[in-house]
């Protein structure tokens, strides 16, 4: 009978079902009979358990851990408030750039009445754009006038060398 209720309560100790009684009870039964009820692949984790189910510990032990927590839980708590406070920091620069934004006129050109506007106000957009263009083809003349530059450097170093 002993041997049942002990097969019985290890299929539901492995289930996850015993309560603290039934597991000392097990532990108790195990003990009785030197784990005799045991398969091979469960007698080292029941010695384990039995090694260390009443071990000492020194009477530290539970300030020690105490504090260790109080130490994680202050961490977390100080870590909260800085990343709070990196988020406030990043909220107020960034109201404060947009808020120091130059504003700038907007045209709705659909809005417009007059055509004769709306052609000046386009012919003045494509010059700007133009003499952009013209400025970026500027620099790269004086490139191309660097490179032709360097290139007859070059040939005069070499038709010396030859010479």
């Amino acid at each position: 009978m002993e041997f049942q209720r002990a097969d019985k309560l290890l299929k539901r100790y492995w289930r996850g079902e015993t309560n603290s009684s039934e597991e000392e009870e097990m532990r108790i039964m195990l003990l009785r009979d030197g784990g005799a009820k045991l398969e091979d692949h469960e007698r080292p984790y029941f010695d384990a358990v039995n090694r260390y189910a009443h071990a000492d510990l020194p009477e530290s032990f539970d300030e020690k851990i105490l504090e260790q927590i109080e130490a994680t839980v202050e961490q977390n708590t100080a870590l909260r408030f800085g990343k709070a406070a990196a988020v406030i920091i990043l909220l107020l620069a960034g109201g404060y750039t947009i808020w120091q934004m130059p504003a700038t006129e907007k045209v709705e050109v659909a809005e417009m009445q007059d055509a004769q506007k709306a052609f000046e106000l386009t012919k003045q957009a494509l010059y700007m754009f133009s003499s952009e263009l013209n400025r970026g083809a500027s620099f790269a003349m004086e490139l191309e006038n660097f490179d032709a530059t360097i290139d007859k450097i070059k040939s005069k170093d070499g038709s010396s060398e030859v010479q």
